[in-house]
């Protein structure tokens, strides 16, 4: 995960002392729905989805809305509170999913509302949040009633 700060380190001197060394790679980027298409994979497929992409959930999702538009199962999901709701966090909302958050005595919360989510990230950087296809009336209770 260190790749990305590359450039801000002295790589040869933490090569030198048993630390990090870094290589540069050509990588292929895709957005999701192109991968899943090309590999022949339905949304009913996939089991379960993990996002942890440090920042960059929403692009995920704009990437993947074809799959996230039919996808019914688990999605776990870690957001920076850079900003507040974070990225994506309105998105997922939107797209009919249901949030919620263990709190610090793990306890599932819900984190349907901006207001839940800040109390949720009170004294937290960042949070690692479960989202589920919720029901219809369920979707226009949390996300436009607020």
């Amino acid at each position: 995960s260190q790749a990305g700060f590359a450039d801000s380190y002295d790589t040869a001197a933490l090569a030198k002392d048993g630390g990090y060394e870094f290589q540069r790679l050509e990588i292929r980027r895709d957005t999701l729905d192109a991968f899943l298409a090309r590999e022949g994979l339905p949304a009913g497929s996939i089991a379960a989805v993990k996002i942890d992409v440090e920042g960059a959930e929403l692009d995920v999702l704009r990437g993947g809305e074809a799959f996230f538009r039919e996808y019914t199962g688990p999605l776990v999901c870690e957001f920076w509170f850079n900003d507040m709701p974070p990225k994506g966090w309105q998105w997922l909302c939107e797209q009919g999913f249901a949030c919620r958050k263990q709190d610090g005595q793990a306890q599932w919360i819900a984190a349907d509302s901006i207001q839940a989510l800040t109390e949720l990230a009170r004294g937290e950087t960042y949070g690692n949040f479960w989202w589920e296809r919720s029901s219809r009336w369920q979707y226009y209770f949390t996300c436009f009633s607020r």
